[in-house]
């Protein structure tokens, strides 16, 4: 540091030395020295703070001319989607960096409504010429169906048409076993709805809505009426809500319930259907609680 002050003092000198004017003839060093010693302090000083602004700025042009990495939004051409049926469902990751590397937090079983946070790493190769402004981003799981969980999201109308569906549905299918009959009573009694445990076990079926009934009805074969009162069910699966708030359920598909053959007709027929509710319960409930919750509204 003390060569570069005297350096400092010496160059403002030589200045000053080139402007004195004609007399004895010297020699530059004497030339020099007689400026050093004709500079009053005050002089001395300001030509250090001069010449040491200039070295600053050259230092700092010198600094500012060095390469520095290039700053990216890793996030800015990313596109993150939502698909399948919640919870069913995945985020799906297109675009973005091919020098980054992105990590969602949670990949599959999100709802509407639920945050991912998505990490994005630079790949080790790129840290040098790249820097990330942004390494996380929270992303809102929408636009996605869902199945139906409770019996509560089902509408009135839809569990209607539902109803009246296997009323028609279980009319046709006596007439297609060739029977003679007559349903005097099909009193609906109420659902069970199971819904799976775990959603990530891909059980294949995600819901199932039981609709049950107690029939009381009249067969005839011959001229003879037999009564016969029994309790049958049968049900939608993979019922769920769309985002537009409409409900999809196939209602062309006649699913029965496990059932017993418990009761013979007059014209040597078997009718399925229960002779209580209990054994109706431990058939198509009962046998599927290890897998499935279940709610009842079944009086």
């Amino acid at each position: 540091m003390k060569r570069k002050v005297v350096s400092i003092v010496m160059a403002a000198a030589m200045v000053m030395a080139g402007m004195t004017g004609c007399g004895e003839k010297k020699t530059d060093d004497e030339k020099i020295e007689d400026a050093i010693n004709s500079m009053s302090e005050e002089e001395i000083e300001a030509a250090i703070l001069d010449n040491a602004v200039k070295i600053d700025s050259e230092n700092s042009i010198s600094e500012t001319t060095e390469p520095q990495p290039e700053e990216i939004n890793p996030f800015e051409t990313l596109n993150v989607t939502f698909s399948g049926i919640a919870p069913h469902s995945q985020i799906e990751l297109s675009g973005g960096s091919s020098y980054v590397t992105y990590t969602p937090s949670v990949e599959t079983g999100m709802k509407n409504g639920d945050t991912v946070t998505i990490t994005a790493e630079l790949n080790s190769s790129y840290e040098s010429k790249y820097k990330l402004t942004e390494t996380q981003m929270q992303y809102t799981a929408e636009g996605l169906s869902s199945y139906i969980e409770k019996l509560s999201e089902l509408p009135q109308d839809t569990m209607t048409k539902m109803d009246q569906t296997f009323r028609d549905g279980y009319a046709a299918f006596l007439a297609k076993q060739g029977f003679n009959y007559k349903i005097n009573d099909m009193a609906l009694l109420g659902n069970y709805m199971l819904f799976e445990k775990n959603p990530t076990s891909n059980n294949g079926t995600a819901n199932y809505i039981y609709f049950v009934y107690k029939i009381n009805i009249d067969f005839t074969y011959k001229d003879v009426v037999e009564n016969h009162e029994y309790y049958w069910c049968a049900y939608y699966e993979n019922v769920f809500m769309m985002p537009d708030g409409m409900i999809s359920a196939d209602y062309e598909d006649l699913h029965m319930g496990n059932l017993n053959f418990d009761n013979l007709t007059i014209d040597g027929f078997y009718v399925e259907g229960c002779n209580d509710l209990d054994t109706l319960f431990r058939k198509n409930v009962t046998e599927k609680i290890d897998t499935y919750n279940y709610e009842s509204t079944v009086q």
